[in-house]
């Protein structure tokens, strides 16, 4: 099979055989082909050579919307209709309104049964008045919000569909991998009580989401590699999926080993912070300051500022005399001018040597 004529073959010489009833893990590196197989199962897309067989019956020769109804796909990536609760686990309204609340419990959704819709406010323009309204539907006629819902509530809402589906094929497509472990053991709960007569196939990104399975696929680069027990193959140290298992686990590892020695770092550098944020105290507080008096301190301080204050008012402003010595020096001047010339002030009329 291949996605595009001028593309290389995806799968090539995959051939297997499983029971009906029995349950599959599929397990294989990045771009082995493990969701490309599904999209052969469904007719998604079309395969170039081979056939699909199921109950002695070619896919090719069934009606595709026949074959797919026959077939429950959960992706990754649940799909959450735009609707109440019951249209999104019974779309076809093929199920009583008794039997979807009974598997809203059992799949751990009661809470959302107990939603009740919010108040809005509408303006009714013939009145002229603000009416205050509520959301129509509860329970399992509640209108579901997207948004308001986390991933593993996403995810049981589609097993819960898939399940009220009944389908003897079931296809999860690494459903499991966005979720937490305990939702996931919930999960597995609810699908071995309901899909014991079916025939799953589980693409698992965890080994011991498939390692109870009946069968694993092993695959690589488009072909299957291996296919048996997965209890036996675990055990088996020459196996492929030993080795798989090998690798996972070293990552594992390698990545818990990676996140401890980031904490013990965070913690290092923050204790370090602390000892030097101590050491800094107690070297500005020394003997010789803890003897020296605050009040002392603080007038030589003032006597000090003072004292630069002045210095800086002398320096910075000339000397200016004022009127009166300005007055005295020039009647001085003017007396040595005439001792010089044998004259005194008073034998000139006793002036005061001031002129007019």
């Amino acid at each position: 099979m291949r996605y595009r004529p001028d593309c290389d073959l995806v799968l090539k010489g995959l051939s297997f055989t499983v029971k009906p009833g029995t349950k599959t893990g599929i397990v294989g590196r990045t771009a082995s082909g493990k969701s490309t197989m599904c999209l052969a199962l469904t007719r998604i897309v079309e395969i170039e050579k081979g056939t699909v067989t199921i109950d002695g019956l070619e896919a090719s020769k069934v009606d595709l919307t026949q074959l797919r109804s026959k077939i429950t796909v959960i992706p990754q990536d649940p799909v959450i209709f735009d609707g109440t609760v019951k249209f999104n686990l019974d779309p076809e309204e093929i199920h009583s309104d008794a039997d979807i609340e009974n598997m809203m419990r059992e799949a751990g959704l009661e809470e959302l049964l107990k939603r009740t819709p919010e108040k809005y406010h509408t303006e009714d323009k013939e009145l002229d008045i603000d009416l205050e309204k509520f959301g129509t539907g509860e329970g399992i006629h509640f209108k579901l919000d997207p948004d308001s819902l986390s991933a593993g509530e996403k995810q049981l809402i589609c097993i819960a569909r898939a399940v009220l589906r009944e389908n003897k094929i079931v296809i999860l497509d690494e459903a499991t991998a966005n979720i937490d472990i305990v939702t996931e053991e919930n999960i597995q709960k609810l699908m071995n009580n309901h899909f014991k007569n079916s025939t799953v196939f589980t693409i698992a990104h965890r080994i011991n989401t498939i390692i109870n399975s009946d069968n694993v696929l092993v695959m690589d680069k488009g072909k299957n590699i291996e296919f048996g027990n997965p209890q036996k193959l675990s055990k088996d140290p020459k196996s492929e999926f030993y080795q798989l298992i090998q690798e996972i686990e070293k990552k594992e590892k390698d990545s818990k080993s990676r996140s401890r020695s980031k904490r013990s770092r965070s913690k290092s550098g923050r204790k370090g912070g602390s000892k030097s944020a101590s050491r800094s105290k107690s070297r500005s507080k020394s003997p010789r300051d803890k003897k020296r008096s605050p009040s002392r301190d603080g007038s030589k301080e003032r006597e000090d500022k003072k004292a630069r204050t002045d210095s800086k008012s002398r320096s910075a402003s000339p000397v200016k005399e004022s009127g009166g010595d300005k007055d005295r020096s020039r009647s001085r001047s003017k007396s040595a001018a005439a001792e010089e010339n044998g004259k005194s002030p008073a034998a000139n009329g006793g002036g005061s040597g001031e002129e007019d």
